[in-house]
């Protein structure tokens, strides 16, 4: 009996400090929370609807269920207390199955007042350049880690594909989400100034041919 008394007390003396050693262990391979889901969302004049920035919906099946972006226009989330983030995803829709969201620049500010630029990219790159499904698209913006309440995109351009002419565009954004994502590296994030990497997409290519020497053989 005591022998059965020692070893069911050395038991639970040995799960007792698994336990306590789980208890310290960093949690690793679990979802990052969406720090922006139900908070209050706003937009410039030039777009409208931004109460859908932040409703938790990625697929919408009309631009009325989306947040109406133009030329130079901003979407911006207010957390509602400062918190540590380093990353945004953006969900684009549009029912004629092309990106019209090109380029943008995304600040972050403690006040709403003064805003801080995290990130950028230029006209040649789409704001979400990765697919989705049909009519439906994503970019991931990562930058270093830092504390904001409020965090403000810009989109540079809306363009159609169909007719890169027309002047009066617009783009829709589904959502607008905000994490800190533990697993980026610093030397993995973005940088503002426009030197940030676009996930998913190419950057504009150099043609190493041009202005070069041209030869050619003779035909015999």
């Amino acid at each position: 009996m005591k022998m059965l008394k020692r070893n069911g007390l050395a038991a639970l003396l040995t799960i007792a400090l698994i336990l306590s050693c789980l208890s310290v262990l960093p949690l690793t391979g679990l979802a990052a929370e969406n720090l922006a889901l139900n908070k209050t969302g706003s937009a410039s004049g030039s777009a409208s609807n931004p109460e859908f920035l932040t409703d938790g919906n990625t697929h919408a099946t009309t631009g009325g269920e989306a947040t109406v972006m133009r030329k130079n226009s901003y979407a911006m989330v207010d957390l509602g207390e400062e918190k540590e983030i380093n990353m945004v995803k953006v969900y684009e829709y549009n029912s004629y199955k092309s990106r019209r969201l090109h380029g943008y620049t995304l600040e972050v500010s403690s006040d709403g007042s003064s805003f801080t630029k995290v990130a950028e990219a230029d006209e040649n790159h789409f704001v979400c350049p990765d697919d989705v499904v049909d009519a439906h698209y994503s970019g991931t913006i990562t930058f270093e880690k830092t504390k904001a309440r409020y965090v403000k995109l810009t989109v540079k351009m809306t363009v159609d594909a169909r007719d890169p002419s027309k002047e009066s565009v617009v783009g829709y954004i589904e959502e607008l989400e905000v994490y800190l994502d533990e697993s980026i590296a610093k030397d993995e994030a973005n940088t503002g100034d426009n030197k940030n990497k676009v996930y998913g997409s190419a950057a504009p290519k150099t043609n190493l041919a041009a202005n070069k020497t041209v030869t050619s053989n003779p035909v015999r």
